[in-house]
């Protein structure tokens, strides 16, 4: 299969599931949340007592909740590229980039559809799956680049640790601009140099 086409059926899929459901799912979340905030209450006592703290952290899990299922999709499309740029860096050849890109979105369009099933999984079962689908994603990548350049188990664990550096690297510098972007921004808005 064409594997943007095969990307697009599993993104498909997965934003189909995501609209739908999604108000049972943050529902099945907040009770997980109370009961765990009621154990943490219990063993802990302090912080977690106090209804003021609990409502907070409540209103912040359900935010983040929602916010990771709106865009979940929308980020690791974007990101596709840039995983692909990763990927390439770390196990280089005999693949080009373009080669690569395929591979990178044969693996992202499979887990469209792991992201799928464990969010169906989620909902009926336990939210916890949706949250374990993302070890299970990075298991396969492992797995596919292993299997793929015939690495060995702890080659293969390497070589995703160096991914995971470079990843974070990215993130940093990415922060890093943002943040000074966002300062100019204020200081020129500040001092109505904006146009």
């Amino acid at each position: 299969m064409n594997p943007f086409a095969f990307l697009l059926i599993g993104m498909s899929i997965s934003i189909f599931l995501f609209n739908t459901f999604s108000d049972d799912y943050l529902n099945i979340s907040k009770e997980m949340n109370i009961k765990q905030m009621d154990y943490m209450a219990e063993k802990l006592g302090g912080a977690y007592k106090s209804p003021e703290f609990r409502q907070q952290q409540l209103e912040q899990a359900e935010q983040t909740q929602s916010i990771i299922l709106k865009y979940f999709n929308l980020f690791t499309f974007l990101l596709l590229p840039i995983y692909t740029f990763i990927a390439f860096l770390v196990y280089r050849k005999p693949y080009n980039y373009g080669e690569h890109l395929v591979i990178n979105t044969y693996i992202h369009g499979l887990g469209f559809l792991f992201t799928s099933i464990s969010f169906v999984l989620s909902i009926l079962i336990n939210p916890v799956f949706y949250f374990l689908t993302l070890f299970l994603l990075f298991a396969y990548y492992t797995y596919a680049y292993g299997k793929l350049y015939k690495l060995k188990i702890p080659e293969s664990i390497l070589k995703l640790l160096k991914f995971f550096g470079i990843l974070i690297g990215f993130i940093i510098i990415l922060m890093v601009l943002t943040f000074i972007i966002v300062i100019i921004y204020s200081y020129m808005k500040k001092n109505n140099l904006i146009l």
